[in-house]
This record gives structure tokens, sequence and C-alpha cells, in this order.
């Protein structure tokens, strides 16, 4: 347990009364007292999204002197929330709840496509400060593809939705959960036919905003549960992407028909659907077809759920 040590200083008490009434008393000094330091609690986490609400939690403080109180700071800038002091120098918008005992803040304008920071400063009544580890996301699902690559056999789907969620890039929710943008039939659908009335255990959320790991602006689902329209591109500009990924899709949403034997073969003998791209903004098109063989090494999109 980690201790703060405290130097008392006393004033002059008498310690013993002489025979004639006289009392004699102590010189000033010091008394040491050991305590326990101010330790930060569970890390800050994210919960409640929707278009422009997100609500910021994190564990209880332990240790200090008496009551325990919190700060919730933000930028979009890490380094300005590098130590203690810097955190809780900020000022004017960018503190969302000053000193409370609370460990959750809804927030209800945080403006969306753009990627925050978020820590929680903890004091003692003493006035010894503590800072969490601080943690960014984008305001609005994130759509991305998985930085390892990998052949047809992803496990199924199930093994798919685990390979999103292990291989992350940076800029996303590591705590949220995810699932694969890949479709096998009668499993993953979006749609059953042209019109898209039915879907089975599908990833995207109908009337949602999509964002890329850039905080561009992908497009707003469709009430059918597709994309209509697209505004930006789910691989952003500059990036050295590969040009395909796995996703069974072949043209349309509904049209499945090659899925590497519903995503358990390496097979160059087996043939897969997936989604060809150009490097270039608002070139990404999900139901794009690039057929080739399960032995093709590519990444998988990924859906923030």
């Amino acid at each position: 347990m980690t201790l703060l040590r405290r130097v008392l200083t006393l004033a002059a008490i008498p310690l013993f009364t002489t025979m004639t009434g006289c009392s004699s008393s102590s010189p000033t000094g010091v008394i040491d007292e050991e305590s326990e330091a101010v330790v930060a609690g569970t890390a800050v986490s994210f919960s409640g999204l929707y278009d422009q609400e997100l609500t910021v939690s994190w564990g209880d403080a332990s240790g200090g002197s008496g009551d325990l109180e919190y700060k919730l700071v933000t930028s979009t800038q890490l380094t300005d929330l590098d130590t203690v002091d810097e955190a809780d120098a900020l000022t004017g918008a960018s503190v969302l709840m000053d000193w409370s005992s609370d460990t959750s803040v809804d927030l209800t304008t945080v403006t969306a496509g753009t990627y925050n920071y978020y820590a929680v400063i903890v004091r003692d009544e003493e006035g010894a400060k503590e800072l969490y580890t601080p943690k960014g996301r984008i305001q609005g699902k994130v759509i991305y593809k998985t930085v390892a690559e990998y052949n047809g056999n992803l496990g199924g789907i199930t093994g798919a939705d685990a390979k999103c969620a292990a291989s992350q890039p940076d800029g996303v929710d590591t705590t949220a959960t995810v699932r694969a943008f890949i479709v096998d039939d009668g499993v993953r659908e979006a749609c059953d036919d042209a019109t898209c009335a039915n879907s089975i255990d599908w990833v995207l959320t109908p009337n949602w905003d999509y964002f890329n790991i850039d905080g561009d602006k992908i497009g707003t689902v469709a009430a059918t549960g597709v994309f209509t329209a697209y505004s930006a591109a789910v691989y952003p500009t500059g990036t050295n992407w590969q040009d395909t990924a796995y996703t069974g899709l072949n043209g349309n949403y509904w049209d499945i028909t090659a899925t590497c034997n519903s995503w358990t073969s390496s097979s160059g003998a087996d043939s897969v659907s997936g989604v060809g791209h150009t490097p270039e903004a608002n070139s990404m098109q999900f139901t794009a077809n690039a057929n080739m063989g399960c032995d093709t090494i590519a990444p998988i999109i990924c859906v923030e759920q």
C-alpha cells in the first residue's frame, strides 16, 4: 500500500506540573503520521452512445483523507491530459463535471464525429489528487478494418466476431462490442431480397450514423438496415490498405453466393466474395464484388455495436 507521510506542527503543551505549581512545556515539535495515498479506481468507460449523447463512468477511488471528489475533463488533445496539473488546469467547456462525489456523467451535446479524450481527477479533503488514465473515443459508431489479415477460415461468424475484437486499430474503443461485417446464408444476413424487409443477426443499426477511425462520416444507415449512400470511405484516404476485405457480399446486400464454406475453408479451390476498394475517399462500397480464393490473405471489416 502506498503511504503518504504528513508532518504535524504542535503548539507548546504542558507536559507536567512541578511541586511549586509551575508547569513545564515542550518546545514546538513534529509528529510523523502515515496515511494512505489516493488511488484511482477502475478505468474510464463509455456507454449510452447515441447521436450527441454519451455516458462516461469510472470506478470509486480509494485511500486518501476523508471524502473523495471527482472532476471530469475533456480535450481533443491527449497531451492536455498528461498530468494531474495539466488536466486540472483545463477550464470552460473542457470541464464536464466540477468536483462532485458522482462517478458517472451523462453528456448530451458531444459533437458527432469528433474524437475526444476524457480524464477523471480525484482529490481528498486535504487536496491530494490522482489522475485516472485518460481514454478516448469517437462520438459515433465506428466501422474499421482489422489490423491483422486472414485467410477464409475465420472460424465461422463467431470466430470472425472474435477477430474483430482482438485486432483493432488505434481510435477504437476497446471496451465496445464489435461484430464482423460478413454474411453467411441463414446465419447472418442483411436482407433476404431487394426490399431488405428481413434480416438475421445483422450488424448495422437503422437510422444510425457510422464513422471511420478518422472521424469521417461514412453514411447513415437506412430504415432497412443498409447503407444507400456513402459520404466517406471506411478506409481513410492516405492509408496503405489492401484492395479487398472479406464480406461474402456479391454486388448487393442480399446475394450471398461465396463464403468459404461458411467461413471454415482456407482452400484456394473454394471462392469468396469481398469488397473492392481503391485508395480514394468515397470509393468504398460494401457491396462491391471482388471474387477470390479462400487462401487469399485479407482483413475483415468490423462494426461497433
